[in-house]
């Protein structure tokens, strides 16, 4: 799992062939019993609603940079542990000798176990910025 770039293209438009899509928006319609994959403009188009596709699209960016910024924000302990201080809790992840991860926000230590650190780091993300 890795952060996405915002200035890296990730799809293709399945309406209009546009090559530099990077936020899908995923279309259904009962009678054609199909998911269509398409841009911001052609997903306004098709639904005739000019307002949701834009405000759905930029409350993604804002949260992929605000997610992107905060996993900058980690760092290493003396002990080699990986934390974060927010302004209420101070959370890490620690792994263990069989090599997965686990996390901690303040003094409770989660019984879930990730297979990589950013993955045990987007966990605590969530749980703190409540998505």
């Amino acid at each position: 799992m890795d952060v996405q770039d915002l200035e890296t293209p990730i799809h293709n438009c399945e309406r209009c062939g546009n090559e530099r899509v990077r936020f899908v928006h995923v279309l259904y319609h009962p009678e054609i019993d199909k998911e269509l994959l398409v841009g911001c403009v052609c997903a306004e188009q098709l639904t005739q609603d000019y307002d949701n596709p834009k405000s759905m699209e930029k409350w993604v960016k804002n949260n992929s940079k605000k997610r992107e910024n905060w996993l900058k924000r980690w760092k290493v302990s003396m002990k080699g542990n990986h934390y974060i201080n927010t302004s209420d809790y101070n959370a890490g992840v620690l792994q263990t000798s069989k090599g997965d991860w686990y996390i901690r926000i303040g003094d409770t230590f989660y019984k879930e176990y990730f297979k990589t650190m950013l993955e045990a780091q987007l966990t605590i993300y969530k749980i703190l910025v409540k998505q």
